[in-house]
């Protein structure tokens, strides 16, 4: 259970039925920064390919680096998520993180088509009980 705060930028185009959209212009995203929420539950059935790589450093110091990514890729498009941090856990739970997140959708077919980028650091506050 946690939450972090995103500061992504984002940047892109789509196209829908033909239609050029631009993400800054016309959908009139810009960076800002977002809070995210989040209940972990975890079981051992598989159901989407996760890449999950993660080092712990200074042996119970609680600190610890990791990369997680998330993507797939059909008919030459692409969705790809990952992100790279540094944490620390108390032994009490209480645990906090640093890290950089990025979204990458590339989507195209003969009527529409996207290509979407968001991206920017985080921080979050997370008690594992």
């Amino acid at each position: 259970m946690g939450g972090y705060r995103w500061w992504q930028r984002y940047d892109g185009t789509l196209r829908i039925r033909r239609i050029p959209l631009d993400v800054d212009d016309d959908l009139n995203l810009k960076r800002e920064g977002n809070n995210v929420f989040f209940i972990d539950l975890q079981h051992p059935i598989p159901v989407l390919p996760n890449i999950l790589v993660q080092h712990t450093e200074l042996s119970l110091t609680g600190l610890s680096a990791g990369l997680d990514v998330n993507g797939m890729v059909w008919n030459g498009s692409h969705l790809f998520d990952g992100r790279l941090r540094l944490a620390c856990e108390h032994r009490s739970g209480l645990g906090a993180e640093l890290g950089y997140r990025r979204f990458d959708l590339n989507y195209d077919d003969s009527d529409n088509s996207s290509s979407l980028v968001a991206d920017g650091a985080y921080f979050s506050l997370s008690f594992r009980f």
